[in-house]
């Protein structure tokens, strides 16, 4: 069995993988939960266990060879709302706004 290293619960990514390792046949004990997406992936490049997380941060790695991909299908894809946050009571900035409806449309 390979060690998982995962995501703390104050991380998106621990509550979009909850689901599936719950439903894994033998649920394994993580070799380290962290906060940090850099470490996990510090640590997997290690070969200290196996990280989950998206391209997003390791693109250098992914180019390098030194870490890869694997896209996870649980049944279809293991997916997440990608959103803009701003503090409430403030307004997202003119240009910001009119990308974001861009995107959206």
């Amino acid at each position: 069995a390979h060690r998982l290293i995962l995501a703390k619960s104050d991380l998106s990514i621990h509550h979009l993988l909850a689901p599936v390792l719950a439903r894994t046949r033998s649920p394994q004990k993580a070799a380290l939960e962290t906060s940090s997406v850099e470490l996990a992936a510090q640590m997997a490049k290690r070969g200290a266990g196996i990280a989950f997380q998206t391209r997003i941060g390791i693109e250098a790695e992914l180019s390098a060879g030194s870490l890869v991909h694997l896209p996870l299908n649980d049944n279809g894809q293991v997916l997440s709302d990608l959103g803009v946050y701003v503090r409430s009571s403030r307004y997202l900035p003119v240009a910001v706004d009119a990308f974001v409806r861009a995107l959206c449309e």
